[in-house]
């Protein structure tokens, strides 16, 4: 019995990990190119707003933008779009703030802090972002990382009691 070979979906097949792989070993910005597409990312995304993140969308991301957060993974800036929409449906006041910025070759990481309001009590997503810029200084690859535990599942009702109770326990060992 010959074995088919396992096609790569339209996902992975999109997303060219060879590309990435050879555009991490060859960068395509100086320094001082990245250091300009990192300010401008924190610039741009500081100043987001409900009426015309979309346009900025366009400014700061590569067509194919590729994006993964706890809860979401995506393609396209289409697909952003929508994710950016459906935060500021649900935190239309929220704010951004960029605390400290670095970077290598074309890779940047940017560490922030997301206060919104929920339920009428302030609250604060502490993150950082890993960004691959393209040749053009748009971000092609943006991976975000937060505690997702901590700030989305610890406060749903019957399961955020058991993590709660869980990391307690933990603690006193």
């Amino acid at each position: 019995m010959t074995e088919k070979p396992q096609e790569n979906s339209a996902f992975e097949q999109d997303l060219d990990l060879n590309t990435l792989k050879k555009d991490l070993l060859t960068p395509k910005l100086s320094p001082e190119q990245l250091e300009q597409a990192l300010q401008t990312y924190v610039d741009t995304m500081q100043t987001l707003t409900p009426t015309q993140f979309r346009k900025s969308l366009h400014q700061l991301y590569a067509p194919k933008i590729y994006f993964k957060d706890p809860f979401n993974e995506t393609r396209g800036l289409a697909a952003l779009e929508k994710v950016f929409a459906q935060r500021f449906k649900a935190y239309p006041n929220a704010e951004l703030r960029f605390h400290t910025h670095a970077g290598q070759g074309d890779t940047g990481y940017v560490e922030w802090r997301l206060l919104y309001m929920k339920q009428n009590k302030p609250m604060q997503l502490n993150g950082i972002s890993k960004l691959l810029f393209d040749e053009n200084g748009k971000v092609k690859v943006q991976m975000d990382y937060w505690d997702s535990g901590e700030h989305y599942f610890r406060k749903l009702p019957i399961l955020g009691g058991l993590l709660n109770w869980l990391a307690d326990k933990h603690r006193a060992n």
